[in-house]
């Protein structure tokens, strides 16, 4: 059956929400739902939104295409996929992969890669966080546990005494059962290496990013969220990086039916060595506006090929973004 190129674009705050414009830049008919209520006047003028996506699954039908731009929809992207929709997005595993660390790292480690324990990820809220680093003195990096959130820290101080103090206001400021990922900090080069993937396999080349966390150049004062990525394509399949850690992971993207954007951050050491970090599954940001840069090919054909679990040859241009 011929594609309709209508697109129902769902997006939690804007991740990926770039890339509905891009499609309907492409020709397609788009329609926009944003569930975060403070970004819903967000492309006013630009794309057609809804307020309510579950009731435009008749009109973007069997043989539209459904998106999906963040993590929180994976158990309905596996529903609507059953149901004969095509989805691109990731699934609820794959939500899980990202929101439970400590259960990205087990999966990782079962799949193989290489994993320091020195990186367990403890899951606490932020009393016992602060017991914990009190009891175990050393740099820590501190993250609270939704993706979203501006809390991000790594320790400077060698006793973790910052970390502390950072986690004590946050404490009085926020619900105490927060919860907050806490890691053993480890010196190195942080570097992400993801691919798109169709449910059974890879599509298109290897995607390596680096993320810029602080406002200013040099590594000079606090950390955004993110303030600055370079980002690159890699067409050899046999690359160290991506054979050593996300390649590995492919028996265990299929089992769940994945499509989407994946990928693994990790810490290159200054032996050569790499372990991962964390996992995100989803679309990246500002990932997704580097490869609508970098892409020739459409995003809509490319993004059928994914949901329909095709092969597709993604032209893009070399260099970087």
């Amino acid at each position: 059956m011929t594609a309709n190129k209508r697109v129902l674009f769902i997006s939690k705050e804007l991740i990926g929400a770039d890339l509905a414009y891009r499609l309907k830049i492409e020709g397609c008919d788009v329609k926009l739902f944003i569930e975060s209520d403070s970004d819903k006047d967000c492309f006013n003028g630009m794309v057609d939104k809804t307020a309510d996506w579950q009731a435009e699954l008749d009109w973007v039908g069997k043989n539209g295409l459904i998106v999906f731009d963040d993590v929180g929809y994976g158990e309905t992207q596996d529903t609507l996929r059953k149901k004969g929709y095509l989805v691109v997005g990731g699934s609820g595993d794959g939500d899980k992969l990202e929101l439970n660390r400590q259960y990205g790292q087990e999966v990782l480690k079962t799949s193989g890669v290489l994993i320091n324990a020195s990186f367990e990820t403890l899951h606490l809220t932020p009393q016992e966080a602060i017991e914990h680093i009190k009891e175990h003195k050393g740099s820590w990096v501190v993250k609270h546990d939704a993706h979203n959130t501006t809390l991000t820290y790594v320790s400077v101080l060698d006793d973790g005494s910052d970390a502390i103090d950072v986690l004590s206001r946050y404490s009085s400021l926020s619900n105490e059962r927060d919860q907050f990922s806490i890691q053993k900090k480890v010196s190195g080069v942080e570097l992400a290496v993801g691919r798109f993937f169709n449910g059974n396999d890879w599509v298109g080349p290897i995607v390596f990013n680096r993320e810029h966390k602080h406002l200013c150049n040099d590594d000079i004062g606090p950390m955004g969220e993110e303030t600055g990525t370079l980002m690159w394509y890699e067409a050899d399949e046999q690359n160290r990086m991506f054979q050593e850690t996300l390649a590995k992971l492919k028996s265990h993207l299929q089992t769940s039916n994945y499509i989407g954007y994946v990928d693994v951050n990790c810490i290159i050491t200054d032996k050569n060595t790499i372990y991962p970090l964390e996992i995100t599954s989803r679309f990246g940001s500002s990932t997704n506006q580097l490869q609508s840069e970098l892409h020739i090919s459409a995003w809509f054909d490319f993004f059928l090929a994914l949901a329909k679990g095709e092969a597709y040859n993604l032209e893009y241009k070399k260099g970087y973004g």
